[in-house]
């Protein structure tokens, strides 16, 4: 990171973690971890990016909702990886639960043409609609979260013991 462009919360994630190679160490380190234990072990690894705040402020420009986090798929240019922006580093907990969030993503990607159904607890209905008050941004964001995702992400929840609430938006 450029230490002109850093914000008040990239020097906050860079003081906790001492350089941003611990960080991505501890990232790299948790991915296999989650894999192991959520995923058998069955997601190749791939690019896990730290972008600072002042990219996120860009990619939302180009239509990025995210706040912490954001999964890109594979596509003709691109290999599929993770980003995570500087505030999903703040605290190991924050940051374990993002990188679950957005593995989810990786895994439904991943995963794409096996036909397993997945359910999710009722409650997941009722915390989307009370998190979200306005039906377009909910709609929105359940484009972006099937069913399917839902009862994975309800899983790896319970396996991580994270908070359904927290896993579902904290990453968002």
């Amino acid at each position: 990171m450029n230490n002109e462009e850093l914000s008040e919360i990239d020097i906050r994630m860079l003081q906790k973690w001492g350089n941003e190679e611990r960080a991505y160490n501890f990232i790299k380190e948790e991915f296999q971890v989650i894999n192991k234990t959520c995923f058998n072990d069955e997601l190749p690894e791939l690019e896990i990016e730290i972008r600072p705040m002042f990219a996120r402020e860009g990619d939302i420009l180009f239509g990025s909702s995210s706040a912490g986090a954001e999964y890109y798929a594979k596509d003709s240019v691109m290999e599929a990886r993770i980003v995570l922006y500087s505030v999903a580093l703040l605290e190991e907990e924050l940051a374990v639960t993002v990188l679950a969030h957005e593995m989810v993503h990786y895994w439904e990607d991943f995963t794409k043409n096996l036909s397993a159904e997945y359910s999710y607890p009722e409650e997941f209905d009722q915390i989307i609609s009370q998190h979200f008050k306005d039906g377009i941004k909910q709609q929105s964001w359940r484009n972006g979260h099937s069913r399917r995702f839902l009862g994975k992400i309800s899983e790896v929840a319970e396996t991580l013991k994270l908070s359904s609430k927290r896993i579902l938006y904290d990453a968002k």
